[in-house]
């Protein structure tokens, strides 16, 4: 299915994206972090991946914030579409992990999307979204992640009218 005129993306068996036209630059360079973050400058987007990333400590948690944090670009407010296919959180430190997104969502993301990820990550998500009540936005695939995303831009225009 084809979004705008764009072909969707899709990841290589080791999670690499391919570079199709739209995706104006990397932020980041993949080989050198565990968070892989890209802008999608034609649909004004940031698309995260995460690799093999196990927080299993407070110290990882809360450096996996500061990466993050720092990686997104300051001034206003983004909108973002997450693969949580390689993120587990161990469960002794979710709350903590919670906390972090819940502030940098707060600061610095207007729409967030998520597709991909375990069970539980998923409902964690789903969950935390509810008792902060926010739109919980998980999917099983980009593509729907995507059109979820255009569709409420499309939505927010409407009601603009």
């Amino acid at each position: 299915m084809e979004h705008q005129g764009v072909s969707p993306v899709t990841e290589d068996r080791a999670g690499n994206f391919p570079g199709p036209p739209w995706y104006s630059r990397a932020l980041s360079d993949p080989s050198t972090w565990t968070v892989s973050v890209t802008q999608n400058r034609a649909l004004n987007f940031y698309h995260l991946v995460y690799r093999d990333v196990v927080l299993e400590t407070a110290e990882e948690v809360q450096a996996w914030g500061r990466d993050l944090g720092g990686r997104i670009v300051e001034g206003g407010r983004v909108d973002l579409i997450i693969n949580l296919g390689g993120l587990t959180v161990k469960p002794a430190f979710l709350k903590l992990y919670d906390d972090i997104r819940q502030d940098l969502i707060a600061r610095r993301v207007r729409r967030v999307y998520r597709y991909g990820g375990t069970p539980a990550v998923r409902t964690k998500l789903i969950t935390s979204a509810t008792l902060h009540a926010q739109a919980p936005n998980v999917f099983a695939t980009y593509e729907e992640a995507l059109r979820a995303l255009e569709a409420d831009r499309a939505n927010d225009l409407a009601d603009k009218r």
